[in-house]
């Protein structure tokens, strides 16, 4: 779907204060779905350093690109490898930067849950590039799939409800297990450039987390964006429609999943998630 753009006249207020030359930072949010990700973008977004769009699907254009200019290249093939990725860095900052200096920011962070999928791909293309990885409770995260899914299972989850539609509680937690395993793996490989974020350390503490979170982006640390973040108009593009019906942070769907029973897993997959789950500090 072809969106278009909309700002409030604060989002661009900043807009002359940003030097032509100044460097742009890349930056992503990296979570599985129905973890909070619009949120955190949101919040992101207000920040007068952060321009966070919506969903972009860099992940998957960057993986295409690869795949296109590789094929196409007339460089020899010993150095065709990094100037491949030099072309593909190249186009998506060509995209991305003028973005983000048209809105005064030196940071840009594109969320999709599935850049998940291509994360090779967005770390050969941005090597330099800073993720906030964000985790979210697996019950809380199964009864959200599960109610966002009554008229039909988005694409990242269509594949999971087909294998097991005689145990949908199954299938989305077999959905967050794979995600949450592969987020991380990525983690574990690149210590330094990752943060991770936890749902609800986020809504019940946002002045504590989120400035840290700012450190870690290379701006400073705000504590004040919640109310910024609910009177400003953010771009369109994806992501969770609830949240326009949304007047702040709350932690009213912290433990929403309860009644999701660990029983309803197939041994294996109790243990997975069981284990996943003690690695991020919940209850198994």
């Amino acid at each position: 779907m072809i969106w278009a753009r909309s700002r409030s006249v604060s989002d661009t207020s900043g807009a002359s204060d940003l030097p032509v030359a100044a460097a742009v930072q890349p930056a992503f949010v990296l979570s599985g779905e129905r973890a909070g990700s619009t949120l955190l973008r949101w919040l992101l977004d207000a920040h007068p350093e952060v321009a966070s769009p919506g969903e972009l699907r860099l992940g998957r254009l960057a993986y295409d690109l690869y795949v296109t200019l590789s094929r196409t290249s007339t460089v020899n093939e010993e150095d065709r490898v990094q100037a491949t990725l030099r072309e593909v860095r190249g186009a998506l900052d060509r995209i991305l930067t003028p973005y983000a200096r048209a809105r005064g920011r030196r940071v840009w962070c594109e969320k999709t849950p599935e850049n998940l999928l291509y994360l090779e791909a967005l770390a050969n293309a941005y090597p330099d590039a800073r993720y906030v990885c964000l985790h979210r409770d697996w019950r809380d995260v199964v009864n959200s799939c599960l109610e966002i899914s009554r008229e039909g299972f988005m694409d990242e989850l269509a594949a999971y409800a087909r294998r097991r539609p005689d145990n949908l509680v199954e299938a989305m937690a077999e959905s967050w297990a794979d995600k949450t395993t592969k987020l991380l793996e990525f983690e574990h490989r690149n210590p330094s450039l990752c943060r991770r974020v936890r749902y609800e350390d986020l809504v019940r503490n946002p002045g504590e987390v989120l400035p840290d979170v700012f450190e870690f982006l290379g701006v400073a640390r705000e504590s004040d964006v919640v109310g910024r973040a609910f009177s400003m108009v953010h771009d369109g593009g994806g992501g969770d429609f609830k949240i326009h019906a949304t007047s702040g942070v709350g932690v009213d769907r912290i433990g929403a999943g309860a009644n999701v029973r660990m029983e309803r897993l197939s041994t294996s997959l109790r243990a997975r998630v069981s284990s996943l789950s003690r690695r991020l500090g919940y209850a198994s």
